[in-house]
């Protein structure tokens, strides 16, 4: 595993994969984590050093963390990126970021010349992150699964959605509120 790290252009001090496996990180650190088994990380997060295999072959799967998507993607959610996919306004990109991988909605895109990067915005963060280089971004996610069930993401949240994120980002225990009700919910749906 340790190797595949390496590969992939990422320290292995980050605590994120050294002591978890192959996690995504964003920016709210989630005590619950579960990682994702050895097997399962992709050697090679690069691009420039990924092969160029079929597209099912080239997607990455990772085990999210953390509470900046909330309410859309809750810690414990895998995410499915496909890094041959376009990007497009409303997306959940993964992108690299001090030896970091998040996972963000796009809100714009900028273009100076031939050089890309993309507005992200965590769902349930005040604020928007700096420009992300093209070369950052590992792709889109495609797919969520959660509990056993897997949708696409939606590029546009629902009026709900939106009030909930707006909760998330005013007030402060809301997130963590909101993670120990699901954990909460999960255990007791496993008890039945």
């Amino acid at each position: 595993m340790q190797a595949a790290v390496c590969a992939a252009g990422l320290p292995l001090g980050i605590a994120g994969f050294r002591n978890h496996g192959a996690v995504l990180r964003q920016d709210f650190e989630f005590a619950g984590l579960v990682p994702l088994q050895h097997q399962e990380l992709i050697s090679g997060l690069r691009r420039s050093r990924m092969p160029k295999p079929s597209p099912a072959a080239s997607d990455l799967r990772l085990r999210a963390t953390g509470c900046s998507m909330l309410p859309s993607l809750w810690p414990g959610d895998v995410l499915t990126v496909r890094p041959a996919d376009p990007i497009h306004r409303g997306d959940v990109i993964l992108f690299r970021r001090h030896g970091r991988l998040y996972g963000h909605r796009v809100v714009r895109e900028l273009s100076v010349g031939p050089r890309r990067s993309f507005i992200t915005h965590g769902d349930g963060l005040l604020h928007a992150d700096s420009p992300v280089a093209d070369a950052d971004v590992l792709g889109p996610v495609v797919l969520v699964t959660r509990a056993g069930r897997s949708f696409p993401p939606t590029r546009d949240m629902s009026p709900l959605v939106q009030l909930v994120s707006f909760g998330v980002r005013r007030i402060g225990w809301a997130p963590n509120l909101m993670v120990r009700l699901y954990t909460l919910s999960k255990r007791l749906r496993r008890q039945k």
